[in-house]
This record gives C-alpha cells, sequence and structure tokens, in this order.
C-alpha cells in the first residue's frame, strides 16, 4: 500500500528564533544576508575558491575532505542559480568566556535554481577575539526542499551545525524527534490494543478530567483494524506552541494498516514549568481518513483542541 509520506513543517520557534527589531538586531540580519550574499554569488559562479573563502580557517584545517565536500556543493546543486530567499529566521549569540569573545550569526535561506529550491542553513563566527581563526562559515546545511520533511518553515539542517558541509540532511529538530516518538509510542499501543500503555502517555490532568476515557480507548481501539505500520508514519504537519507555562507540539498524521486508513492529529505537552506532572499527550481527533482527510488543508479535527480521546465520524 502506497504510503503517504508529504510533511509540511511549520515550526512557531517563537521564543527561539524571532527577533525584534532593534539597532543590533537589525545590524545582525543585514550582516547574515551579506555574508549569504557572497555564498550565493559563489555558488552562482562555481567559484570554489571564493566557497572555500568564506569559511573558516579552522574548519578547512580541521577537515582533509573540506575541497572534496566543496565540489560535491556543486554537484548537489544543479541548474543556473537564480535567486534566494530569507527565511525570516535568525539566531544571533554572543559568548564571553575564559576572557575572550565570540559572536556568531546562525541563519537560513532558500535558493532558486532553474531546476529545484533548494534550502540552506549556516552557521557564521563573526568574531572571535582569541582565535581568530574560526572566524567564517562554520557549517553549512543544504537540501533540496523536494527531499527535506517541510515545505513550509525554517531549515536548520540537524541542528547541531557541525563544521564543515553537509548535503541532503533533513530538518531533524528536537520538535520533531519529539513528535514522531510520541506518534510511534501512540500507534504502538492501538496495534497491541493496550489500554494502560496508551493511559500513560497522556497527561495526568486529562485523563482525571475525562469522564469517558477508558470508553474512548474502547471505541479507538474498535475504529483502527488491522495493524499499521509504525515506521512508516510521517507527520505531515508540525506547530510548536508555546504559552507562559508549557510547550506543546500539535502534529497531523496520515496513516495506513493493513486494512484501513486514518486521519490523526495529536497535541502533545512536553514541558510545563507550572505542573511539571502535567505532561504528554492533551489531545487526540481521529477518524477514518476517506472521510475525513484534507485535500489542500492540514487536518486539525474541528480546531478547538479539545482534550482527551476525541473519536471524528461523519455521515458516510
Amino acid at each position: 500500500m502506497t504510503k503517504r509520506v508529504l510533511l509540511i513543517f511549520v515550526s512557531l520557534l517563537i521564543s527561539l528564533f524571532s527577533f525584534a527589531c532593534d539597532g543590533s538586531n537589525l545590524r545582525d540580519k543585514q550582516m547574515a544576508t551579506q555574508k549569504f550574499e557572497l555564498l550565493f554569488d559563489a555558488l552562482k559562479t562555481r567559484n570554489k575558491e571564493g566557497v572555500s573563502t568564506l569559511f573558516s580557517q579552522q574548519v578547512k584545517n580541521d577537515l582533509t575532505s573540506f575541497y572534496t565536500s566543496v565540489d560535491e556543493l556543486f554537484d548537489y546543486v544543479e541548474g543556473d542559480i537564480i535567486s534566494f530567499n530569507d527565511s525570516g529566521a535568525l539566531s544571533a549569540t554572543g559568548l564571553k568566556e575564559d576572557g575572550y569573545v565570540e559572536r556568531s550569526l546562525i541563519a537560513s535561506f532558500e535558493v532558486i535554481t532553474s531546476v529545484d529550491t533548494y534550502k540552506m542553513s549556516f552557521l557564521y563566527i563573526t568574531e572571535n577575539d582569541k582565535f581568530p581563526e574560526k572566524t567564517g562559515i562554520n557549517s553549512l546545511y543544504v537540501i533540496r526542499a523536494s527531499e527535506d520533511y517541510t515545505d513550509i518553515g525554517t531549515y536548520w539542517g540537524d541542528g547541531n551545525d557541525t563544521p564543515g558541509i553537509h548535503i541532503k540532511v533533513k530538518n531533524e529538530t528536537l520538535y520533531f524527534s519529539k513528535a514522531v516518538s510520541v506518534c510511534n509510542n501512540f500507534l504502538k499501543a492501538i496495534n497491541e490494543k493496550n489500554s494502560q500503555t496508551l493511559t500513560e502517555l497522556f497527561s495526568p490532568d486529562v485523563i482525571a478530567n475525562s469522564p469517558a476515557f477508558d470508553e474512548n480507548i474502547i471505541s479507538l481501539f474498535e475504529l483502527c483494524k488491522g495493524t499499521i505500520d509504525v515506521t512508516q508514519n510521517v507527520a505531515e504537519r508540525q506547530v510548536f506552541e508555546q504559552t507562559e507555562h508549557t510547550k506543546r507540539i500539535n502534529s497531523s498524521y496520515y496513516i495506513e494498516s493493513d486494512t484501513g486508513s486514518y486521519t490523526l492529529w495529536i497535541s502533545y505537552v512536553y514541558e510545563n514549568t507550572e505542573n511539571p506532572e502535567n505532561v504528554g499527550i492533551v489531545s487526540v481527533y481521529i477518524g477514518d481518513a476517506p472521510y475525513v482527510h484534507f485535500d489542500e488543508t492540514v487536518y486539525d479535527g474541528d480546531g478547538k483542541q479539545t482534550p482527551g480521546i476525541n473519536i471524528v465520524t461523519v455521515d458516510k
């Protein structure tokens, strides 16, 4: 059975990567764009020395395969390079330790060629007054938009900022990993018809305030027939939300078993500073995919995020 592996990753990194339009941040933004323009121009002209010059001397000293990776970058980015778009995301850091200062910028861009669209993210060290050989691009991540999990949102590579050039690295962030783990455990509990395991995935507060919770688990097991291949289900959309006390991930999935298909939405709170014990799944919507699966929009139940397990039924 063909698996639908479309992901629209909408990352609302509100507290991590948004920035106010004060003078300092505007200067950081301008600098990041200027540095990327230099990289873009070197890529456009296939100028190996131009690309190499932008990287820090430390990276070039430490990585024996660096110049080979530049060639691989040119091979991967196909077609005539036309333009680039700023993703609007920037992280600027300034560290002072052991008597020296290091400042860096992390930014994400989209590059359009005559053949494809590429996502790029780089870490640029703008200042290191003790180790000047570290200034320059430290890491560059590149992937075709069609090969990434995301069609929309900010690309950060694997989030590790590993020195060097990294090609075809998908957007593996902390948020994505958490959501995938929760979904897999949820589906595994359904496969096993294990009500205890399923219950343990939910926030205690949700269970305490859902009188029909046990009955809804039975309805869930009755709905999901067959065995779901847990490893083949990829989120169609993820949204990170943050309030004063909580952090949560909302994810939509199209899942298939050997006898049917289902549309699933999971809202998972993974941090609660006010009530640390109240973490876990807070809301689930699930229904038969042929009747509730989206066409142009992403499934999110009724949009109300009602706590507990919500079985979606429609007039067939």
